[in-house]
């Protein structure tokens, strides 16, 4: 349960297919509370060192 901000984030994968048939996946990240995306991260593919390279990014900035 959020108290302040920046308590939760959830975080999930958006696909997508270009017209070209490539595939296309955006990592979404929103807080909680408040109601915003510190991150909206696309990429044709993704490994979990992407993920972890993508959050540490975000933390940094953020807090």
């Amino acid at each position: 349960m959020a108290v302040g901000p920046n308590d939760v984030w959830a975080m999930d994968f958006v696909h997508d297919q270009l017209a070209t048939g490539k595939k296309l996946r955006v990592l979404t990240v929103v807080a909680t509370l408040p109601r915003y995306v510190p991150v909206l991260d696309p990429s044709h593919s993704y490994r979990g060192e992407d993920v972890m390279q993508t959050l540490e990014r975000v933390f940094s900035k953020t807090g």
